[in-house]
């Protein structure tokens, strides 16, 4: 293999965002085999700096909507009349929601949208008028049903994506069609000159069963959501560390 993607929460990181020895040893397997190595995260681009992790073949954070790497990078925003029909969409199947989104680190938050509290995150609040205006890299809904706008979105047709987050059904995350890790981590791949066949993904969400399916080696964690065991070609069973060891002993 020559590049690894690796999904952050649970997967690379536990739940108090800590990356543990074991693992932090695997990557430096991973590095001296040759094989490079990325993080594919729902994360928006604000809450992955504290992390202090240096991953040799870049970012994909907000599901793929914002990817970088050095001299490379992928956008592909929520704009114009797919957001615009989003935000109308909202309005009339889920009164009260409370909506916002991401461009790069800042977080724009529409009206009465939760505000965060962690520490230097950037906060711009703007109107539900200039929320429709922004290029986001992902829409943010809290609503009691927000789990409903998958169903409500396929059903009008929108040319967009809605990643239904946590298992409340109270929180949903839209990006545009062209923004998944699965399309990130290809036009990655092609960059570094690989195909698709010599790069292996790593995690856990529903978002990351396009992109274990897309790749040679799809490694689910053993809690996965049902697609993402589905599109797995095998299960860490003894954790993400082993499963990095393992890509570091064949690639070598």
């Amino acid at each position: 293999m020559g590049l690894v993607a690796i999904d952050l929460d649970d997967t690379l990181i536990d739940g108090e965002d800590v990356l543990s020895p074991a693992t932090a040893s695997a990557l430096g397997d991973l590095e001296a085999a040759g094989v490079a190595w990325c993080v594919a995260t729902g994360r928006a681009v604000g809450r992955v700096g504290h992390l202090g992790l240096e991953p040799t073949a870049g970012w994909m954070c907000a599901h793929g909507s914002r990817s970088w790497a050095e001299s490379w990078e992928y956008l592909a925003a929520l704009r114009g009349p797919n957001l615009t029909e989003l935000l109308a969409l909202v309005d009339e199947a889920l009164p009260g929601a409370r909506v916002g989104g991401d461009i790069a680190d800042t977080l724009i938050a529409g009206p009465g949208y939760p505000l965060p509290q962690w520490p230097g995150r950037k906060i711009q609040e703007v109107t539900a008028g200039q929320l429709a205006e922004c290029e986001l890299d992902m829409v943010r809904l809290h609503h009691p049903n927000a789990h409903s706008l998958v169903e409500f979105v396929a059903s009008a047709g929108l040319d967009v994506n809605v990643w239904e987050i946590g298992s409340s059904g109270s929180y949903a995350e839209a990006t545009a069609a062209g923004a998944t890790k699965a399309i990130a981590l290809e036009k990655l791949a092609a960059h570094r000159g690989l195909d698709m066949s010599a790069v292996a993904a790593i995690g856990d969400g529903q978002t990351d069963a396009p992109m274990l399916a897309a790749v040679g080696l799809g490694v689910a964690m053993p809690d996965s959501h049902p697609e993402t065991l589905a599109a797995a070609d095998v299960v860490a069973s003894h954790g993400v560390a082993a499963a990095l060891r393992d890509i570091a002993r064949v690639s070598q």
